[in-house]
């Protein structure tokens, strides 16, 4: 082990070239054992070889969870062809396993194996089928012998073709074999010895080429020479391995093996003794002469006796190991032989005739062919057995048989019908010659048989003599007394006839005669108990002729009698035997040899099959009426049904109303989606893995046809199956509508008592409420899926609320560091969502590379797109802009010096207004500005403004002149000359022009253009302008200080407007330049005196003026040179500076720097600026700023977007969503509960409602008028006997019959055996266990019915030839056939499947993990228990177990442990208390049959144990069963005997019974999921025991993994399940938990190991081992439930019913109140921990009373028994009588190893007398160690640690104490009651030598460790109940007698201990003891 890390590996023990080419794995499993507490991921397994014969290979896995392992089956390793051809020599091969992580490598296993040449076989250990491979029948070789044979053959006149089995005779194979034989003899071969254990190790072997050349060879390639021979002549050999010897067999007729090795001896046996295989000891070829054939096979039969001179180790098939494609060695010396034929001579062995065989015609069933015609064939010719093998045609007495001396058949035959029961007696000797009397000389002297007289009186006082011993009469009636129960359970027909006379028939004349049975008379075994004799009664079946015989006779010999193909002839007294045989003997006069013997034989025979081929032959025309049948036989290969779909799970609550549905008993969605189908018409297979409810499922289904008025026929072969349907329908009220004719069902008398019944007693209930119950269930439920589907309903953006609420919960409360907000939540559609999350995804690996944002050098930089001419750019960029701004600072600092404000330059704002300023500065407006700058008060522009009202004033006066004057006319005369001109107007004529040419005269000066002709006007204008001039302005006085030309009036007031603007333009600079300045009134004064003062040095060409300029061009420089960079860099304004703040030069040429500095990282920072502008652009603004804030860390970008969005999502949902909205917990809750009632009422109302709708049309009992039907029942319901035959009476009321019982339940026998051909079909049949039906019996069934319900489980047992058998065969399974079952039919014929998910048999989910994971997929729904550690499932070794291999097949150890396991659970008085119940399950039939008759010796020894085993005063007796036939069964505790292990050699473990077969799986799995609470597992081997190097079938494989899982628990499942404890699915669940442990709790999460788990288990805080509650969140699990039944009642009502509490916790609550939620929540497992104390510390009081109220104690004598037997393993002999206790002995309370609904127990607190500063005695408990008790391990050597523990607890709290005690106290506690000598050293060896020992009068007395032994010690006081005085120690009772007064006799102080022990009175040993003690203390004090 490295680093907790082990690898472990199952390997071959070589390599070779036949590994390779015939595909044998190297590596059979690689186990990686994590056992550190770290989870491994990212796992590498590498494998690789020196030398490299292995190609390396790697293998990945995800993880591999803490503390659990991860099993590789079957790595696909490739081996190197070229390579392994070249060795010559073996070899060493290192094969290496490496475990690494991403840390590098973590483990390292080498392991060792040998490479081996071509030629070499590797011996037995590993791979020993690959011997086939080295049988070369292409051998050129081998053509040369079989020409010889050939020869040979011809020349003893026989046929010289080689052809194999064509002639279907043995003789003919043996007759090849012979010659084949013969031909290699004349070749003269030579013997050497083989290698040393060659059978194991291997040898090098020879080619059949290299025998004959070199005429030498070992018994191995002297076999493979035979063998190939053999199989070249087309026969199939067998190569068979003992220790140190080889040697063949061969099969005489075209047959094999199971399985490809056999390594049971017996078995080989039995083909031989059957004339089936031949063995040849090859040997013999050998010497000169060789022996014959005969002679060879003779000696080879000798080799597989049991006394065999050397024991087995394999036999391998040779044809099973083709098949499996091991095929023959090319070695590449396949060159042309040499060798000649031998030269023919006259033959030395001659051929003899062969032996004689019982040689048969087999009936080829299986080839017909593949047409719809063929396919009826088969299936008649499956059921139709006419050859020898059929006991009923060829009957010969065995142990299976009890042949009865009975001087008068008839007479037997009447008293039997008489209802007589008859005593089988043993081999009487009166007359018989062992009595010393003549019979022949008392018939003479009495003329009379006195032998025939006894045996008639013997009859008449009913008892009835046999030919066997007493001891022999015994076991056979015992044998044929369980197989007939058997026959019952598994083919619900009776099986156990008395053959009354037989037919002596012969097939040619000449021949050996056969016997046939004439009378079968059904007849039963009874006893009253184990202990009481059989008694033989007649069975309640009808008496038949033999029907097998009367159909071969009619087949072979045309030989009918019509007078017994009808009704039998009867006398007055039941049925005339002789008239029988007077009828048989009629007919068989003629022919010779055939004679009528009267024997009497009570015998096993079944004629199931033929009464099945007789129903399919009668019925022949209408099969094709049910379409499944007509599917089946005519396209099978095509698809089934017509597309309509099936109910859905999911659909159910949609699409099927509550009134709808009629299921009377509690169903899951999965059980009800299949009931609907039925009812709906679907023709389908049921897959019903175990514990599903199949039979729940098919009692709904009947009940819901029912009550959709069809009628249902039921069939199943099992009783077991069809006893729980039946139970099932009598619970809810419909037993009485179904008629059972089944097994014991089937006898009239019960079919009559059922319809008497049905028709007598039949009631009508009314339908009730059903409509109203219906409406309200199906609101209620309404309501319930409106919440689940508001809470997981994808929405329009693809989230449920309930994802948003766990985000939510989980990020917790406070200010989130991140809100985002969009418009409107419907708007987010998937694709919505999906581009957010994208772009926050593609924001993760472009943060990773880029790292942090606050401080990345290119901050600032929005480009998208990185190239390196950008990135080259760029750079030219940077410096460019720290140039320009280098040049910037020395010519802005100049011009801001002079004109005296250096310190704007600091700030960008400030530069930027220093450039704005400067302009202003030069600018010739400046001067004027300047002044109105400084006009603080506004005079100058208020004189402006009057300046321009006047001139405005004035141009409009002058503007209504005609005439354009100049401004010298308005110092004229103006009034004068309008005086002329008015004058010269008003003149006459002649001077009128005149005068106004002299006016005009005048004006003519002052015009500036032509004067109008009219002067008037214009002068009286002029006049009012000169007026208004001569009026003026009197604010030019203000506007005078501006000197000129500004202060000239006449200067137009718009050239004040530059200055004006110059003036407001500086006055806003003022206010960004006053602040970073001198204020903006100082910046003012002094802007004003600056250019008052230097006027010249602003003008062009200034001082000042050049310095701006060069300012200006240096900034206007920069702003290019940022703006270039701006642009590069991808800004949004690249104009914007890179720093603005104080010192802006030189923080941008830092930025610059900065920048230049990061232009290598340039390329991850444009991705991030992508992915960032990708995610502005959905609306993640927010994200992308709080990343670049450094708000969100970048690796939980992605965690605060989901956050955000969902804290911003779900609060627009719940508003949007009224049930959100609405959702209060308490009404939610109180809704569930009413769900809960109206389901559990409906359920119930349902019962009533069918049976109602099956009420109508049923007359009274005495009203049925000329009803013929109804008046043969009645008839018949009044008759005391002579009843009619069931298949007649329900031919004469078929009507009647439906209508009565519209269920009818039978067998496939029954449905043959009772109803009429013509029968009307039922509407429905229901299949039950259908995988062991096979087609050709369910056939007939089928075509009974309109539609087919198949119902089974295609992962258990398979059809086998078991319930064909007797007791003459051997029931191990070695030799069980498998058959295909009507299921695999129908599978494979693409009819519908439908699947039972919930697993409901279980009380522990480790009951069915191993089965789930292996053959289910996990896919069954299973339910936890509430334990923290869940070992129902455990191994119980046996290690003194051996395996007789051979003709025992038993363990024998291992029986007696399983039944002192089992007396000692049976006479546990909880057994009884509980109604437990129990079952045994044995691999094989022989351990059954050892288990059964020990047990019968144990019932004998108890009689209280009897019940148990009774079905009529046990509700589920105990049963002892083996694999073939417990399918169906189940009890609560399943003992499971493996019994197969190693032999008394310590040989491995490689064939386990029939699991070696293919199939062998399904046998395992049926095993093993028979228990509903504990399977315990008997074995004496442990799981690393099983090679599986010898054995490639998966049922050996699984079993070995069983057993770990058994030993290890459910970690050995880890490789397909995750243990308990796995991760929670949701961030809810996380904060739950969270507040939970916050709270104080143990919390553990994901509590199963299915799909379905609990989502938070509280562990119970006095009691660790149990869950004190289930937390359920209602998340996935809670909405992954089909429906609401499922959701709200079923799962919880199953998780209560296992023992637990289930407390609720809603999301949408958490979500609103987390506070107020889990302070509830934590205040209901408060409570829930106050209930439990309360009820122990109530138990506990009540205990305590009780002690206290018992009687004072008197003591007895007793002394310990010795030797007594352990009842747990291993077990040395089983007690023959009861061993009673002599004492009461109150033991403490056994630990509870599982919790299902028991309270804890607390042991009654003891109440002794306590004295002052005494130490009260108390019995140590072991609980307080804080490990659990595990008796399951008490033997293995890991537990010794614990029981080390358990000694030294026991010694500090007990101590001093006898060891007898101390051991008896740990036995107990293992559940241990009788303590053996193999229990006590195993306790004793844990007792540590430092601990001091004492005698006490021989009993050794234990200190306390480091305490020194003492003569006296304080006496302990206690009840008697918690410790008699017997077992106080000396010590203490001196300790006592110290105490007393010194000067009381000795008497008297014993009579003082007595009391002080709470004696009342004291025998003499005690007193002795007393007085000792007294003694002892006197002598104490006077030391």
């Amino acid at each position: 082990m490295q680093d907790g890390i082990q690898i472990t590996c199952s390997v071959t023990e070589h390599v070779s070239l036949a590994y390779h080419e015939n595909a044998v794995p190297v590596i059979r499993e690689v186990v990686v054992e994590n056992t550190s507490e770290q989870e491994l991921s990212e796992v590498r397994v590498r494998i690789e070889s020196r030398p490299a014969v292995v190609q390396p290979l790697t293998l990945r896995i995800d993880r591999i969870p803490a503390g659990s392992n991860h099993h590789i089956e079957l790595p696909d390793v490739r081996l190197d062809a070229a390579l392994l051809a070249g060795f010559t020599e073996a070899s060493r091969l290192e094969l290496s396993v490496i475990v690494e992580d991403a840390a590098g490598e973590r483990a390292r296993h080498l392991e060792e194996l040998r490479v081996l040449p071509p030629s070499h076989w590797g011996g037995g250990r590993s791979a020993p089928e690959l011997l086939a491979a080295f049988v070369r029948p292409n051998d050129p070789a081998v053509d040369v012998v079989l020409r010889d044979a050939a020869t040979k053959l011809g020349e003893a006149g026989r046929e010289t073709g080689l052809n194999g089995y064509t002639t279907a005779k043995k003789s003919r194979a043996w007759e090849l074999a012979e010659a084949i034989w013969a031909a290699i003899a004349d070749r003269r071969i030579a013997y050497v010895l083989p290698p040393a254990s060659f059978e194991r190790a291997g040898q090098k072997v020879r080619g059949p080429s290299d025998v004959l050349e070199r005429k030498v060879g070992t018994c191995l390639d002297l076999s493979l020479l035979y063998a190939a021979c053999l199989e070249q002549a087309g026969l199939n050999p067998v190569l068979v391995l003992t220790v140190g010897h080889a040697f063949v067999g061969v099969w005489l007729q075209d047959d094999d093996f199971a399985s490809a090795t056999v390594d049971d001896m017996q078995l080989l046996r039995k083909r031989r003794d059957l004339q089936d295989l031949v063995f040849v000891e090859t040997t013999l070829l050998t010497p000169d002469p060789p022996a014959t054939f005969k002679v060879a096979t003779t000696q080879g039969s000798v080799q597989v006796e049991d006394e065999a001179p050397a024991t087995l180790e394999i036999a391998i098939d040779v044809r099973r190991c083709r098949r499996r494609g091991i095929r023959p060695m090319d070695l590449g010396d396949g060159k042309p032989t040499g060798i000649a034929p031998a030269p023919t001579q006259p033959i030395n062995q001659t051929i003899g005739a062969p032996p004689p065989f019982d040689e048969e015609t087999q009936a080829p069933v299986d080839e017909a062919p593949e047409t719809p015609v063929g396919r009826v064939e088969r299936w008649k010719r499956k059921l139709l057995d006419l050859t020898l093998r059929n006991k009923l045609l060829n009957f010969k007495p065995g142990k299976g048989s009890v042949s009865l001396e009975c001087a008068s058949p008839g007479a037997l035959e009447d008293g039997l019908a008489a209802g007589t029961e008859y005593r089988l007696k043993p081999l009487s000797d009166v007359l018989t010659g062992s009595d010393e009397r003549s019979a022949d000389l008392y018939a003479r002297r009495h003329h009379d048989d006195g032998r025939r007289s006894y045996l008639e009186a013997a009859l008449a006082r009913k008892e009835i003599y046999t030919t066997s011993t007493e001891s022999d009469l015994d076991r056979r009636l015992l044998d044929l007394y369980r197989l007939a129960r058997n026959g019952f359970e598994e083919g619900g027909a009776n099986i156990l006839f008395l053959a009354v006379g037989f037919l002596s028939w012969t097939k040619k004349e000449g021949e050996a005669a056969y016997r046939a049975p004439l009378l079968l008379v059904p007849v039963t075994l009874k006893r009253s108990s184990v202990r009481a004799g059989f008694k033989l009664a007649l069975h309640d079946d009808e008496v038949r002729i033999n029907p097998t015989l009367l159909e071969m006779l009619r087949e072979d010999f045309k030989l009918r009698m019509p007078e017994l193909e009808g009704d039998l002839p009867r006398d007055g007294s039941g049925y005339d035997v002789d008239g029988i045989f007077r009828i048989v003997r009629q007919h068989v006069k003629e022919l010779r040899g055939w004679e009528v013997v009267p024997d009497v034989v009570l015998s096993a025979f079944s004629f199931t099959k033929y009464l099945m081929w007789k129903d399919l032959v009668d019925r022949a025309e209408v099969l094709k009426r049910n379409p499944v049948v007509r599917h089946l036989i005519d396209t099978p290969k095509h698809s089934y049904g017509d597309g309509t779909p099936f109910p859905e799970p999911a659909r159910l609550d949609r699409e099927h109303p509550p009134e709808t549905v009629f299921a009377p008993l509690s169903a899951d969605s999965s059980q009800l989606s299949a009931v609907l189908a039925a009812a709906a018409g679907k023709d389908f297979v049921l897959f019903g893995p175990p514990g599903t409810g199949k039979s729940q499922t098919i009692g709904n289904m009947i009940a819901q046809c029912l009550a959709q008025g069809r009628t249902v026929l039921f069939v199943s072969q099992k009783t077991a199956a069809l006893e729980v349907v039946q139970r099932r329908l009598q619970e809810i009220g419909l037993g009485d509508y179904c008629l059972e004719v089944h097994s014991t069902k089937a006898q009239k008398s019960a079919v009559l008592g059922q319809l008497r019944r049905a028709w007598h007693e039949r009631s009508t209930p009314s339908q009730g409420t059903w409509d109203a119950a219906t409406s309200e269930l199906a609101s209620l439920r309404e309501e319930l899926n409106a919440l689940v589907n508001a809470l997981h309903r994808r929405r329009e953006n693809g989230l449920s609320a309930y994802e948003a609420f766990g985000r939510v919960i989980a990020a917790g409360g406070g200010e989130p560091p991140l809100v985002l907000t969009w418009p409107d939540h419907l708007a987010h559609n998937e694709t919505t969502l999906a581009n957010l999350r994208a772009a926050c995804r593609e924001l993760r690996p472009v943060l990773a590379s880029v790292g942090s944002l606050v401080d990345h050098p290119l901050q600032g930089v929005e480009a998208t797109q990185w190239s390196p001419v950008w990135r080259d750019d760029m750079g030219a960029a940077i410096r460019a802009v720290e140039q320009t701004l280098n040049a910037l600072r020395v010519s802005g600092q100049a011009f801001a010096e002079a004109i005296g404000l250096p310190s704007l330059l600091a700030t960008y704002a400030g530069t930027r207004g220093l450039v704005v300023l400067g302009n202003y500065l030069v600018r010739s407006e400046a001067r004027c500005g300047a002044a109105f700058l400084a006009d603080g008060a506004g005079d100058l522009r208020r004189a402006v403004a009057a300046r321009e009202r006047f001139q405005t004033t004035k141009a409009q006066l002058l503007g209504r002149l005609t005439g354009r004057y100049g401004p010298g006319i308005l110092d004229q005369n103006l009034s004068a000359l309008l005086a002329e001109w008015v004058a010269a107007q008003g003149s006459n004529f002649l001077v009128k022009g005149g005068k106004l040419k002299k006016v005009a005269a005048q004006v003519q000066p002052y015009a500036e253009g032509p004067l109008p002709p009219d002067l008037g006007p214009d002068l009286t204008g002029l006049i009012e302008v000169a007026k208004h001039v001569k009026a003026g302005c009197l604010e030019e006085l203000i506007l005078a200080r501006l000197g000129l030309p500004w202060s000239n009036p006449d200067c137009p007031a718009s050239e004040f407007t530059s200055a004006i603007t110059w003036a407001e333009k500086v006055e806003q600079l003022l206010d960004i330049l006053g602040p970073l300045s001198l204020g903006i009134d100082g910046l003012r004064d002094h802007l004003v005196q600056l250019v008052e003062r230097q006027g010249r040095a602003l003008a062009d060409g200034g001082r000042i003026a050049q310095s701006y300029a060069a300012f200006a061009q240096d900034r206007a420089r920069a702003n290019e040179a940022m703006k270039a960079l701006g642009v590069l860099a991808g800004r949004p304004d690249p104009e914007e500076p890179l720093a603005a703040e104080a010192d802006w030069i030189e923080r941008s040429c830092t930025i610059a720097r900065r920048l230049s500095s990061g232009l290598s990282r340039a390329q991850g920072w444009c991705a991030w600026q992508a992915a960032a502008q990708s995610a502005l652009k959905t609306g993640l603004a927010p994200l992308i700023d709080a990343l670049e804030d450094g708000r969100v860390v970048p690796d939980r970008a992605e965690i605060a977007f989901e956050t955000a969005y969902a804290r911003w999502w779900i609060d627009r949902v719940v508003s949007d969503d009224p049930v959100l909205r609405r959702f209060l917990p308490a009404r939610h809750e109180d809704a569930i509960q009413r769900f809960r009632a109206a389901d559990a009422r409906v359920t119930e109302l349902s019962k009533q409602v069918v049976r109602s709708r099956l009420g109508g049309g049923i007359p009274g009992v005495t009203a049925f008028g000329a009803d013929p039907e109804w008046g043969t029942l009645s008839h018949e319901l009044t008759k005391k006997t002579a009843h009619m035959p069931l298949r007649k009476l329900f031919g004469k009321m078929p009507t009647a019959l439906t209508k009565l019982t519209p269920c009818v339940m039978m067998s496939p026998l029954s449905i043959a055996q009772y109803l009429p051909p013509d029968k009307e079909p039922f509407d429905v049949v229901i299949f039950d266990e259908a995988s062991q039906i096979s087609p050709w019996d369910a056939i007939g069934a089928l075509a009974r019915a309109k539609q087919v319900v198949i119902v089974g489980d295609p992962e258990q047992l398979p059809p086998t030839n078991v319930g064909d058998r007797g007791v003459d065969d051997i029931e191990d399974g070695s030799d069980v056939t498998d058959q295909e079952s009507i299921l695999d039919e129908c599978l494979a014929a693409n009819i519908p499947r439908r699947n039972l998910d919930w697993h409901y048999r279980s009380r522990h989910e480790s009951l069915i993990a191993f089965s789930n994971s292996r053959y289910y997929g996990g896919r069954l729904v299973t339910f936890p228990s509430p334990v923290t550690d869940d070992r129902a499932v455990r191994l119980t070794l046996v290690p003194d177990g051996v395996y007789e291999r051979g003709s025992g097949r038993v363990n024998r150890p291992e029986a007696r442990a399983v039944v002192a396991d089992i007396v000692r659970r049976l006479r546990d008085p909880s057994f009884a208390e509980e109604r437990r119940s129990l079952g045994v399950v044995t691999f094989n039939g022989e351990q059954q049959r050892l288990i059964e008759n020990l047990l019968d010796e144990q019932r004998r020894s108890y009689p209280e144990l009897e019940p148990f085993f009774d079905r009529d005063r046990w509700h589920e007796p105990v049963f002892v069963k083996n694999l073939e036939n417990v399918q169906g069964d189940e009890r609560d505790a399943i003992i499971f005997s493996v019994a197969v292990g190693p032999d008394q050699t310590g040989r491995p473990v490689s064939t386990v019974s029939s699991l070696n077969k293919d199939g062998g799986h399904r046998r395992l799995n049926v095993a093993i999921t028979r228990a509903r609470r504990e399977l315990v597992v008997f074995a004496s081997m442990r799981p690393e025991q099983i090679d599986l190097g010898r054995t490639r079938a998966r049922g050996v494989r699984d079993f070995k993994h069983f057993l770990e899982f058994a030993e290890r628990g459910a970690r050995a499942l880890a490789e397909a399940f995750a243990p308990t404890g796995g991760d929670v699915e949701s961030p809810f669940e996380a904060a739950v938990m969270a507040g939970l442990e916050a709270r104080g709790w143990t919390v553990h999460t994901q509590i199963g190991v299915s799909g379905f788990r609990i989502d938070l288990g509280i562990v119970h805080p006095d009691a660790p081992g149990r869950y004190l509650a289930g937390v359920e969140c209602d998340g996935a699990t809670y909405h992954s439930s089909a429906t609401a039944r499922d959701r709200d009642r079923l799962r919880e009502h199953v998780l209560t019913d296992l023992g637990w509490r289930i407390r609720r916790v809603w999301s949408t609550e958490w979500w609103m109140d987390a506070e107020g939620a889990l302070a509830k929540l934590d205040q209901r497992l408060i409570d829930d921990l106050e209930a439990d104390r309360a009820k122990a510390a109530a138990a506990a009081e009540a205990a305590s009373a009780d002690v206290a109220a018992e009687p004072e104690a008197v003591e007895h004598e007793h002394d310990e028994p010795a030797g007594e037997p352990e009842v747990t393993p291993p077990v040395d002999t089983v007690p023959s009588e009861p061993a009673n206790d002599p004492e009461p002995v109150t033991d403490p309370i056994p630990q509870r190893l599982y919790a299902d609904q028991a309270l804890p127990v607390t042991p009654p607190a003891p109440k002794p007398e306590v004295y002052d500063d005494v130490r009260a005695y108390r019995i140590a408990d072991l609980n307080d160690l804080g490990r659990s008790v595990e008796p399951g391990r008490f033997y293995d050597a890991s537990y010794r640690q614990a029981l080390s523990a358990m000694v030294d607890h026991v010694l500090a709290v007990e101590g001093p104490i006898y060891e007898e005690l101390l051991i008896k106290r740990i036995a107990r506690a293992h559940d241990i009651q009788r303590v053996g000598p193999l229990v006590r050293e195993a306790i004793a060896d844990r007792i540590d030598v430092s601990v001091a020992r004492t005698e006490d009068d021989g009993r050794p007395v234990l200190w306390p460790r480091g305490e020194e032994p003492r003569a006296s010690y304080p006496h302990r006081p206690a009840s008697a109940a918690i410790r008699s005085h017997t077992d106080t120690p000396m010590p203490e009772l001196v300790g006592i007698a110290m105490t007393l007064p010194s000067n009381a006799s000795e008497a008297e102080r014993a009579r003082m201990i007595g009391q002080r022990l709470g004696l009342s009175r004291i025998e003499a040993s005690a007193r002795a003891r007393f007085e000792r003690a007294s003694e002892l203390a006197r002598q104490a004090a006077v030391a």
